[in-house]
């Protein structure tokens, strides 16, 4: 009977901690790729919910953030009302954590959500929405990234130009154009050039001309270059082949890269 008993006891010491014991340890996690509790619920999969639930409703603000860290690697389709509720969080990280969550779905059942996300206060929730929405990639998303495009922070502007850029819609070309001509950011100057280049709307040839004879910029031109091969247009030909002597590698391999489609087209 001694024997059996020190059995079920050494049994009861050894099984594994209860999802609600795990989410009651998030609060001491550091970083989303080091954290044991983290670690242990995403290899749980899909059998963490309901029970990671309690983490989105602790009131410990850092239990709320890990918990959506959780959820941004387990794509529980259930979970969605309850992380998007967290949008209306008081705590930015949490508004934040909630959007980037929503987008790891890549389901145009979040899209509403998102919206509401890229307008709020905070830059840092905006910019996570804008990137959330690039990976959602849901046409219905199209104006208000245009909108986000005049944002006053520059990173929420370069992200909803990728964002139009890998959701496709044409629509979004004459706003990427202006992105790309007046914009005082490099950064977003050359991320409205990407994405104009994969929309590869005719209607940005000549803006892309100007750009690629007059942008000093390497990382903004190398998009601009990229972007004319993309189109097609041979009119490109002549303005670019001067950048294969450019000071900066990537221009003059962007510029290689262009001439070689150009050409061939």
């Amino acid at each position: 009977m001694i024997a059996i008993a020190l059995t079920c006891a050494a049994l009861t010491l050894s099984a594994p901690p209860t999802v609600p014991e795990l989410v009651d340890q998030l609060k001491t996690c550091e970083s989303l790729e080091t954290c044991t509790p983290v670690k242990l619920l995403i290899n749980r999969g899909l059998a963490i919910w309901p029970g990671v639930e309690r983490g989105l409703k602790a009131p410990d603000e850092m239990t709320r953030f890990w918990t959506l860290g959780v959820l941004s690697e387990v794509i529980v389709p259930a979970s969605r009302p309850a992380v998007a509720a967290l949008l209306d969080d008081p705590e930015i990280r949490v508004r934040a954590a909630a959007a980037y969550a929503l987008g790891a779905h890549r389901d145009k059942a979040v899209t509403k959500w998102l919206l509401k996300a890229l307008t709020d206060k905070d830059l840092n929730v905006r910019f996570a929405a804008a990137v959330a929405l690039g990976r959602v990639r849901d046409p219905a998303a199209v104006p208000a990234l245009i909108t986000a495009l005049r944002d006053q922070d520059e990173d929420v502007r370069a992200y909803a130009a990728l964002a139009l850029g890998d959701i496709g819609q044409r629509a979004a070309t004459n706003a990427l154009v202006e992105r790309l001509r007046e914009d005082i950011v490099p950064q977003v100057r050359g991320y409205a050039a990407m994405a104009l280049g994969k929309l590869k709307d005719p209607k940005s040839l000549a803006t892309l001309l100007t750009r690629a004879s007059q942008e000093k910029d390497a990382k903004a031109l190398a998009a601009t270059i990229y972007a004319l091969g993309e189109l097609g247009d041979a009119s490109a030909i002549p303005v670019i082949t001067p950048h294969l002597k450019h000071a900066s590698n990537d221009v003059r391999e962007y510029a290689k890269d262009a001439l070689k489609r150009l050409k061939k087209g």
